[in-house]
């Protein structure tokens, strides 16, 4: 009876050992797996870390160009105003030189008429003498009195005849100074509204390329928020079969405990 006894408790202890390493084989290649799992998130997560780094700098990076080129923007659309209003101030004073040239025209042509009849006048008086043109003067002396201040007086219109002529030439000079100072102006407000446009699409190409770089860098951030998580949670079971190894009975112990 005794020994069928101890053949029946060392078939149940060979049948609880057996089951103990098939649980602890099964527990140890879990294990195994999610320590593999692990170290394989670990390496994707530095693979993130590294892509999210590489967008932030970019950012970064495009921020900063974006900033000079809004400096750069900014200037240029201070010189274009600036030329605008020298542009605007030359049109302004060409206008006024050529009323001005206009007024001057028409009293040139005024003055020359009037010097023309009073130069036909003094002739005629030299040539005719003062019965015919003057009318009786009292004496002699009153007729060279008279063509003495027709002599004057025709001096005075050449002379200022001379004088708006000169005024002239000078306000055309002017305006021929002003015109090209304006055409050159002009040009410099063509290239300078070419430099502005060919920055303005440069900055708008830039901005798609930073929104385009800061929705990859959210998709790199909730990639890396959930590889963590991924990470935590694999912490966490093999914490748990861990535990549940060190709470596996020893069988051999309890055998020995059996005998004694």
């Amino acid at each position: 009876m005794l020994s069928l006894f101890e053949t029946a408790f060392k078939i149940v202890l060979v049948t609880s050992c057996l089951i103990g390493s098939l649980t602890g084989g099964l527990q140890a290649g879990t294990r195994d797996s999610l320590q593999q799992q692990k170290q394989d998130i670990e390496t994707r997560i530095q693979q993130e870390q590294n892509r999210f780094r590489e967008f932030t700098q970019a950012e970064e990076q495009l921020i900063e160009n974006l900033d000079s080129m809004d400096f750069q923007l900014n200037q240029a659309q201070i010189r274009m105003n600036e030329i605008y209003r020298q542009i605007k101030e030359l049109e302004r004073n060409m206008a006024a030189i050529r009323s001005d040239r206009q007024v001057l025209a028409q009293r040139i042509d005024d003055r020359q008429s009037y010097a023309e009849k009073r130069l036909t006048t003094l002739y005629r008086m030299h040539a005719a003498g003062c019965m015919n043109m003057m009318g009786p003067p009292d004496t002699f002396f009153d007729f060279l009195v008279n063509r003495r201040a027709m002599v004057q007086v025709v001096n005075a219109d050449y002379d200022l005849l001379d004088r708006f002529i000169r005024d002239m030439a000078r306000m055309q000079i002017l305006e021929f100074r002003l015109t090209e100072q304006a055409s050159v102006e002009k040009k410099l407000k063509q290239d300078l509204a070419e430099e502005i446009r060919v920055k303005t699409v440069a900055s708008r190409k830039k901005r798609e390329i930073l929104k385009a770089v800061r929705q990859n860098k959210k998709v790199s951030q909730a990639a890396l928020a959930a590889l963590e998580k991924s990470a935590r949670n694999l912490d966490q079971q093999i914490t748990v079969l861990e535990k549940q190894a060190q709470a596996v009975p020893d069988p051999g112990a309890f055998y020995f405990r059996k005998a004694a």
